[in-house]
């Protein structure tokens, strides 16, 4: 019985022992492949990793050639066409005191990437101190507006500058209150921006002399034709993400009038204007505008004074 006992232990023990061999044989085996996965799944991963990346740069390759495409095939749709309303209140002290309530409505029309339109209407009520009547104020004009690097540009860094500005402007006025029945504005011009590092729609310091003429009506007098020059000096200045400065310099002189109690040179009119303006200061498309301005008649009626200051504030809605 005894010796049946141990020979059962050692069939066990054998049984055990194959089994735990087997068993390590099988565990070395199942690591071994393991690896052997691991090595094979890191071996696909690199190569579908390398077939990603050219499959980016093929996908990125074909979108630029197709944007680049898109933007050679429709020019149209670039927004050529930015129109602004604004309303108006403005005070002056000087030669008369008034309160100016206007609407305004402005447009710029994009023609190419270099020649632009810009068009003006104005509107306002005048109610001047001393007098019962309400007087209404009419203003519009058009500008036809182009810029080239001009002739004279060798370098292709000079011909993107493009600094160099030609115009024409007719404008017509009315003023009720001075008895202005018409007054018909035309000139031809051109200039040059000095900021030529900057030359956009942030930053800008442009010197133009126009040349023209003008026809006025007035009540109770003859009509006078007049030629007159204009030089003009316009600085623009970005001074935060969302204000604007603006700064105009203009003068006008008669070199020559139809009119029998006018001298020509005399006949001269000069104003500086301040003007900032914030973007979106009331919401998105909402701009609020202050301006101060100084304007100085060199002839005038006698017991006239000669320099009227004009302020005011306007809100514009863009579009």
């Amino acid at each position: 019985m005894t010796l049946k006992i141990k020979m059962l232990n050692r069939v066990l023990f054998v049984a055990l022992s194959a089994t735990v061999l087997c068993a390590s044989n099988a565990f070395a085996d199942l690591k071994t492949q393991k690896e052997q996965c691991i090595a094979k799944e890191k071996k696909d991963l690199k190569s579908k990793n390398y077939s990603v990346e050219t499959l980016g740069q093929k996908i990125y390759s074909t979108l630029e050639n197709l944007a680049l495409q898109n933007c050679a095939d429709t020019p149209d749709e670039v927004k050529r066409s930015f129109t602004s309303v604004g309303l108006g209140a403005n005070g002056a002290k000087g030669n008369k005191d008034f309160l100016l309530l206007s609407l305004e409505v402005k447009n710029k029309y994009l023609l190419s990437e270099d020649t632009t339109i810009k068009s003006a209407a104005k509107f306002g009520l005048d109610d001047t101190q001393g007098e019962e009547d309400t007087f209404q104020k009419y203003h519009a004009h058009a500008k036809l507006e182009s810029v080239t690097a001009g002739p004279w540009a060798e370098t292709a860094e000079d011909k993107k500058k493009k600094n160099y500005m030609a115009f024409a402007l007719i404008s017509v006025d009315r003023d009720d209150s001075t008895k202005q029945e018409l007054l018909v504005t035309g000139l031809v011009g051109g200039g040059k921006d000095f900021c030529t590092d900057q030359y956009n729609d942030k930053n800008k310091c442009a010197f133009t002399v126009g040349f023209g003429a003008e026809h006025e009506q007035v009540e109770g007098q003859d009509d006078a034709i007049k030629v007159i020059v204009s030089p003009r000096f316009n600085v623009k200045k970005q001074l935060s993400d969302n204000v604007y400065a603006k700064l105009l310099f203009k003068f006008k002189t008669a070199v020559y009038s139809s009119a029998d109690d006018v001298d020509a040179f005399d006949d001269s009119e000069a104003s500086v204007a301040l003007s900032v303006e914030i973007k979106d200061a009331l919401g998105e498309g909402w701009n609020l505008e202050f301006g101060v301005e100084v304007k100085h008649d060199f002839q005038v009626p006698e017991g006239v004074e000669k320099t009227d200051i004009p302020f005011g504030v306007k809100l514009k809605k863009t579009f």
